[in-house]
């Protein structure tokens, strides 16, 4: 696990293209690859926004959540802005999660 940690904040330190791009190479790094591109995805969404996913990302979460209830309020759930009520969970909307991507 450390190792992903590392690993994650190096990839997003040192990524020079778009985060779609940063996040492809994650996982094709291998290894414990859907950790540190949760890790990736969230920290690269911290810092530039629910805009930053591309948009045919969020199609497929919105297809996904009509297709899935259960996923539905995790897409919502991420998706939402700090604080936001509708979020569910007392609104605790984290505000951009690309790991529930």
């Amino acid at each position: 696990m450390l190792c992903s940690v590392v690993s994650a904040i190096v990839l997003v330190l040192l990524a020079d293209d778009s985060r779609e791009q940063t996040l492809i190479r994650t996982v094709s790094l291998g290894g414990d690859a859907d950790t540190t591109a949760a890790m990736v995805g969230g920290m690269a969404g911290a810092a530039a926004g629910v805009d930053a996913i591309p948009a045919r990302w969020r199609g497929f979460a919105s297809q996904l959540a009509r297709a899935v209830p259960e996923a539905a309020a995790a897409v919502r759930y991420a998706l939402a802005a700090p604080g936001d009520a509708d979020a569910g969970g007392g609104g605790g909307g984290r505000g951009f999660n690309l790991a529930v991507l």
